[in-house]
C-alpha cells in the first residue's frame, strides 16, 4: 500500500507504479498529483464510467495510450463494482494492465472507498488511499507553506491544523494568511483568540471531539479543562460531539452518508471507536444535562 506521500514523491523521481488502484477523491491531493504529472510530461487522459459498467468507454479508451506518446497515463474514475462486469470489461482491464509498462504508458483506476471492493487483487501493481491522516496534516500544511516561499510560522501552521477544514480549504487559508496577515486570521479564522483574550477559538472543541473518538481520555480532559475555562456550554458540546459520532456509528453499519459533510466522514473512517457504545453514553448523558442537577462537565469527562 503507498501512502499519498509514496506516491507524490514516486512520481516526481519519475518512478510512478504501472499500474494503480487510487481510492478517494480529495480534490487538493488529486489536484497537486496532477501538477506533478505534468511538471514529469506525463500526458492524463481522464474518463469518468459515472459507477456504470465500462465495456464500450474503456475499448473506446484504450488506444489512448499510445505508443506514440512520450508519456501517457489513463484515469478511469468512478468504475461500477467488479461484480457487475461482463466479460467483455474484464478481457479489457487485463489488456490495459498489459499495456501499462511503467515506462512510456500507466494506467490509473480512482474508485471511492470501499473494503469491500478488492481491486488490489485483479493484478494491478500498486495500490493508495488518496487521503492524508490526521497526523500528518502538518506535513502537507508545511508543503503548502514552502511553495509560498515559507510567509507562516509554526505556531501559525500548528494552529490551522486543528481546523475542521478539508486540505483545499487549508490550502486557500494558507494563501489568504499569507496576502492579509494576522489581522485577516484573527477576524476570520480566529487566530490569536486565547483564554487570556476572553475566548479560545472554536477549534480546541473539535480537537476535544477528536480526542475522545480517538480514545484519548487524558488528551480528551486536556482539552475539556481548557473549554470549562472558558465557560463553553456543556450541551453544545456534547451535540458538536454526538454529530461525530453518528457519522461514525453510520460507517460501522455501513449506512449512506452522502448527506454529510464528506471532510468529516472521510476522517472518521480511520477511526477504531466502539460508536454505538459511544453513541449510548452521548444520549445517557445528554439526559442527564436535561433532567438533573449534575456537574456537567463532570459528566462530560466520563466520556
Amino acid at each position: 500500500m503507498l501512502s499519498v506521500e509514496d506516491l507524490f514523491r514516486d512520481t516526481s523521481n519519475g518512478a510512478l507504479p504501472a499500474s494503480l488502484v487510487m481510492q478517494g477523491d480529495d480534490p487538493y491531493l488529486y489536484r497537486e498529483w496532477k501538477k506533478l504529472l505534468e511538471k514529469a510530461a506525463i500526458e492524463v487522459t481522464e474518463v469518468d464510467l459515472k459507477r456504470k459498467a465500462p465495456e464500450s468507454v474503456l475499448e473506446d479508451s484504450s488506444g489512448s495510450m499510445s505508443l506514440f506518446r512520450a508519456k501517457s497515463l489513463l484515469i478511469v474514475k468512478n468504475p461500477a463494482t467488479f461484480s457487475q462486469w461482463k466479460s467483455e470489461s474484464k478481457k479489457v482491464l487485463a489488456q490495459l494492465l498489459k499495456n501499462a509498462d511503467g515506462e512510456t504508458s500507466f494506467v490509473v483506476f480512482q474508485v471511492p472507498f470501499d473494503k469491500r471492493q478488492k481491486w488490489g487483487s485483479l493484478g494491478f501493481e500498486a495500490e493508495t488511499h488518496l487521503e492524508v491522516a490526521p497526523e500528518r496534516k502538518i506535513s502537507w500544511l508545511n508543503r503548502m507553506n514552502e511553495l509560498r516561499s515559507a510567509p507562516l510560522n509554526t505556531d501559525q501552521l500548528k494552529f490551522l491544523a486543528l481546523l475542521e477544514d478539508d486540505l483545499l480549504i487549508l490550502d486557500n487559508w494558507v494563501e489568504l494568511w499569507s496576502l492579509g496577515g494576522d489581522t485577516w486570521a484573527e477576524k476570520s479564522i480566529g487566530w490569536g483568540r486565547t483564554v487570556q483574550g476572553g475566548s479560545r477559538p472554536p477549534q480546541v472543541a473539535f480537537a476535544w471531539v477528536d480526542a475522545i473518538v480517538l480514545g484519548d481520555h487524558k488528551l480528551s480532559l486536556r482539552y475539556l479543562d481548557m473549554l470549562k475555562t472558558d465557560s463553553q456550554e456543556p450541551l453544545q458540546l456534547l451535540g458538536l460531539l454526538t454529530k461525530s459520532v453518528r457519522i461514525l456509528s453510520g460507517l460501522e453499519l455501513g449506512l449512506d452518508l452522502s448527506n454529510q459533510p464528506p471532510f468529516l466522514v472521510n476522517k472518521l473512517k480511520s477511526r477504531k471507536a466502539r460508536a454505538h457504545l459511544l453513541l449510548k453514553k452521548c444520549t445517557q448523558i445528554d439526559w442527564e444535562l436535561k433532567s438533573s442537577a449534575t456537574d456537567k462537565f463532570a459528566a462530560l469527562a466520563r466520556l
